[in-house]
């Protein structure tokens, strides 16, 4: 170069170095004003703007200069290669001439190392072309053409590396690079150098960059080389000193990948070349305390599956290094010795696709095979009742379960999407069964999630010959033109009195007896409540919500043969869902509520009852001692016992709902009642389950 042209040269390397040095030497470790560092530590630093942009200084070596050399060091080249090498990716072009190459301590590769890879020019990437009218090469071409030549540079790695020291692994043909590097070569199947890994002393990775990871891989134990024909297993692995370990213990060939997600590219090579070779995937246990998968088995095992491979896996966690580290080479061998080839997945088949003629058709079919079964029930059960009251038939006395094994309700549940017609469909089976005297006196309860829904139902029932009517509960509205605001019961507060000890309403508010008098309330005879009950009594199909399915049934809807459930329903029995759910002390005196616990079968849990009873007495005591605020966790548990504690269940079919006290969050109350207390509990009502035949 002429001077002027050394003035430019200088003058666009200077510009350049961030984009140069980070081809160079990769994504810097961190960035500091105008000085880059890379090194797990920070140990290179490069000025990359300023007066000393170009400037490099390596503190582990205690060595350093201008950016050139570093690119000489690093590329192993020699001083006016790392210029041509500069040239070309500042747009100056090479003067064209051979690399001179150091001596190469073993058998070279198989890249083509003649000449280097032209410089790129000032042409398009896609018609640039050098002075023999070949195509230029890629960016991977040339990190190839750099891997070689730093591999061909590079001498013997020594026994005594930091790095191998930790792993306890030989240096099985690894070379070290000028700056003391581990080089690891990443080679494809005919022995062409790819890329390179360096490793540090302090176990620090990095990959070559620009270089191409993608199906290429380290032959451990080799250097670089075509692959023959395996004689036996090939071991298949993610890291080198995994690789090293393996290698150690078996003897077997030994491909390490480099990571999990370069197993499938490297698997799929092998087995395209060697179809019959018998291909074992080693795999890392990732396993964690705070991770849900396992990253390295689910990568290898889906490999595997792939290549029609064997799957090895260590029984602790942590790769075949980590256990010949702990345990030695024979562990390390056991674990290969009992890769097993993983049995293929069961078959899948698309779910059956149905038209929406074919859909409401198979919706019909189902629904009157549930109706048609219904008549047939209630036949068996009056037959067992009628049996019952035979005194001739030989029978245990205490067998109080003759009608229920007379025969099971039948059920049914059908997960139709909307657009269907399952509520349409229902109804015109349930006016056919009405018709047609197969539920006899007894009435059908359909349930639906909003009273609205319900009202909507009422309309077609009846438009179909029905009596239909729609049960409402004391809380909800009942406007008139002159209260809008209206509810079906008149009397609220004593409704919630009545509710939050416990207590049946119908007894404690609308009709109470007292000796031999009946009072009622003062407005028994406007209330919406009380007035539906006719209606009720009257009609063929009584419409509810959701939340009336975990009350008690009232008298008035008389005996149901059959229950259909529109949508879910369960969210409707858990209280506190839509507010405070409260309890008061009152309710909590011995005494003063009756309280039945009930199992899976609806008999009564004697045990869960008694366990019930007892903690709400332990927690009434609890509150009569307390102050008003908090109730506070000592005084709980100074009253109540642990095993009192233990034993009771968390939910109950019941009538009264049972729940540990630790489920209870309680404050006591300081206003005018000084005995009532309101308690957050997160229960679910339970109920009785019913004879009568359900649908949902």
């Amino acid at each position: 170069m002429s001077g002027r042209d050394w003035r430019a040269f200088d003058a666009e390397l200077r510009a350049r170095v961030p984009e140069l040095a980070v081809e160079l030497l990769g994504k810097p470790t961190f960035r500091a004003g105008q000085e880059w560092r890379w090194g797990r530590k920070g140990s290179l630093s490069v000025v990359i703007s300023g007066a000393r942009a170009g400037m490099w200084f390596d503190h582990e070596e205690g060595r350093g200069g201008w950016f050139s050399d570093l690119v000489g060091r690093d590329l192993g080249v020699a001083s006016e290669d790392a210029t041509d090498w500069i040239a070309g990716r500042i747009g100056m072009g090479a003067r064209h001439r051979p690399v001179c190459q150091r001596p190469a301590p073993r058998e070279m590769p198989a890249n083509d190392l003649a000449a280097p890879p032209s410089a790129p020019g000032t042409e398009s990437s896609e018609t640039r072309v050098d002075h023999d009218g070949d195509a230029a090469p890629t960016r991977a071409d040339e990190a190839a053409a750099r891997a070689a030549r730093i591999w061909t540079g590079a001498r013997p790695a020594p026994e005594h590396y930091p790095y191998l020291v930790a792993k306890q692994a030989a240096p099985l043909a690894l070379r070290m690079d000028a700056r003391h590097r581990l080089v690891v070569p990443l080679q494809d199947i005919d022995g062409r150098i790819h890329s390179l890994e360096t490793i540090a002393p302090d176990g620090a990775k990095r990959f070559l960059a620009g270089g191409a990871k993608k199906g290429h891989f380290t032959w451990v134990g080799f250097d670089p080389a075509p692959l023959a024909d395996p004689a036996g297993p090939v071991l298949i692995c993610e890291g080198w000193a995994t690789g090293a370990s393996l290698h150690i213990a078996t003897g077997h060939t030994v491909i390490a990948a480099m990571d999990a997600g370069n197993l499938m590219p490297v698997a799929e090579a092998l087995r395209a070349r060697f179809s019959d070779a018998d291909l074992v995937l080693v795999a890392d246990n990732d396993a964690k305390p705070d991770r849900d998968g396992n990253p390295g088995v689910d990568a290898a095992r889906k490999v595997a599956l792939a290549i029609d491979g064997r799957l090895a896996v260590p029984e602790n966690p942590g790769d075949a290094n980590d256990l010949f580290c702990a345990e030695g080479p024979d562990a390390v061998a056991a674990v290969v010795a009992g890769a097993a080839k993983i049995p293929p997945p069961p078959p899948t088949y698309p779910a059956p696709f149905l038209t929406p003629e074919e859909a409401r058709a198979s919706l019909a079919d189902a629904i009157a095979g549930f109706m048609a079964a219904i008549p047939d029930y209630w036949a068996a059960v009056a037959a067992a009742q009628e049996e019952a009251k035979n005194p001739d038939t030989d029978r245990d006395p205490l067998d109080f379960n003759i009608v229920e094994r007379a025969a099971l309700p039948p059920l049914l549940g059908l997960p139709v999407d909307v657009g269907l017609g399952k509520t349409s469909s229902a109804r015109a089976a349930i006016a056919e069964l009405i018709g047609s005297g197969g539920l006899g006196t007894r009435k059908v309860v359909y349930a639906v999630p909003r009273h609205d829904l319900g009202v909507e139902q009422v309309t077609e029932l009846k438009a179909l010959g029905l009596s239909a009517m729609l049960w409402k509960g004391r809380t909800a509205p009942d406007p008139t033109d002159d209260n809008p605001d209206r509810l079906m019961c008149l009397d609220t507060e004593a409704t919630f009195d009545a509710l939050e000890i416990e207590h049946p309403v119908e007894q404690s508010c609308c009709k109470v007896k007292n000796g031999a008098e009946l009072l009622l309330c003062p407005w028994f005879h406007d209330c919406g409540y009380q007035r539906q009950k006719p209606l009720a009594q009257a009609a063929q199909v009584v419409f509810c919500a959701h939340d009336s399915l975990f009350h008690m049934k009232p008298e008035a809807i008389g005996a149901v043969g059959l229950l259909v459930i529109d949508e879910a329903f369960w969210q409707s029995g858990l209280r506190g869902l839509d507010g405070k759910a409260t309890l008061t002390q009152d309710g909590l005196e011995p005494g003063r509520t009756s309280l039945t616990c009930y199992t899976g079968k609806a008999k009564m849990d004697v045990g869960a009852t008694a366990d019930l009873i007892a903690a709400r007495e332990r927690l009434c005591k609890a509150l009569r001692v307390t102050e008003p605020g908090p109730l506070r966790l000592g005084l709980l548990e100074a009253v109540v016992s642990p095993r009192t504690t233990a034993a009771m269940p968390p939910h109950s079919n019941a009538a009264g709902c049972a729940m540990p006290v630790s489920a209870l969050a309680c404050r006591r109350s300081s206003g005018a009642s000084g005995s009532r207390r309101s308690c957050r509990k997160r229960a679910s009502h339970g109920c009785r389950p019913g004879a009568a035949p359900r649908s949902g």
